[in-house]
């Protein structure tokens, strides 16, 4: 609810769009989308939901215990930590997420954050089917 308020908040101050953070928990993005869409918060600017390709184990570690973007649940580190490929599975998860978030109402784009490494970024839009 905090939260809810801080973005009108925003909003009130001239922002011209919502970028999210991380989405790894969809079913409580969809409740807080449904509270945005409560308060027609998406009729008055664009929300783009945001991924976040965890790229290791290490990286997936970390996102859990610091709770650098809210809660990372244990299916997803152990899905990172036991690919023999971490960076594609985390590419995968985020592209699998992306999709699953473009048919969330409401949502008008995705972000992917990718720490300036273009390349991943367009990993995970094709993986994707957005490029």
């Amino acid at each position: 609810e905090l939260n809810l308020i801080k973005l009108k908040k925003k909003i009130s101050a001239g922002a011209d769009f919502v970028f999210t953070q991380p989405v790894f928990d969809l079913a409580a993005f969809e409740t807080w989308m449904r509270a945005v869409q409560a308060l027609k918060v998406e009729q008055q600017v664009p929300v783009l939901a945001s991924v976040l390709p965890i790229t290791s184990a290490e990286q997936a570690e970390t996102v859990q215990r610091h709770r650098l973007y809210g809660p990372l649940g244990d299916e997803v580190v152990s899905r990172i930590s036991g690919a023999a490929d971490a960076r594609a599975e985390g590419v995968a998860l985020a592209a699998e997420t992306a999709t699953r978030l473009r048919t969330v109402p409401g949502v008008r784009g995705i972000n992917v954050l990718c720490g300036g490494d273009a390349a991943l970024a367009a990993e995970v839009l094709k993986a994707a089917g957005s490029a």
